[in-house]
């Protein structure tokens, strides 16, 4: 049996597969870029909490897949949950870091300005700061998007059988 004979023959299996694979990495990185977002603008401005933050990510990213995986099976069981947890937690580290130091690299005097005419904290913020920071975020989304893809695929064959089985 060779190769395009196995395609042919699960093309409809594979295809489903897939899509549950970029499904599960999608909203992993959708959820772990979100709360690392969340936690960079809550630490950057505080220079203790922010190398604590960036500190712990970098930490923390090197702990094994597949031990905080069996960690996590232990409250939550075989399944999707405790893989989904595991993958958004990869997922927020490397964004926390880049989101940090790209709202930290962001110029004293842009946000002096617009503090000079007139806009508020949160206003600078989503229209100066974020902006501005944006390429060094994404460069840690694009990170931890690779990431997760790969490590997803060892989780779907250890644990976290879709409804395809």
């Amino acid at each position: 049996m060779n190769l395009w004979s196995y395609i042919r023959g699960r093309g409809e299996l594979l295809t489903f597969l897939t899509y549950q694979h970029a499904s599960l990495a999608f909203q992993t990185v959708l959820v772990g870029t979100v709360v690392a977002v969340l936690i960079a603008v809550a630490v950057y401005r505080l220079p203790l909490l922010s190398a604590l933050s960036l500190t712990s990510s970098r930490v923390a990213l090197t702990i094994p897949s597949l031990a905080l995986l069996a960690l996590l099976l232990v409250p939550f069981g075989l399944g999707v949950v405790p893989s989904f947890i595991m993958l958004a937690f990869f997922a927020a580290l490397p964004v926390i870091g880049n989101a940090i130091v790209g709202l930290r690299s962001v110029p004293a005097s842009v946000v002096e300005s617009a503090r000079g005419i007139g806009f508020s904290r949160l206003r600078i913020l989503l229209t100066v700061e974020l902006p501005i920071a944006w390429p060094v975020i994404l460069t840690g989304i694009r990170v931890s998007t690779q990431m997760i893809v790969g490590v997803a695929a060892i989780v779907a064959s250890c644990s976290a059988r879709g409804s395809a089985r």
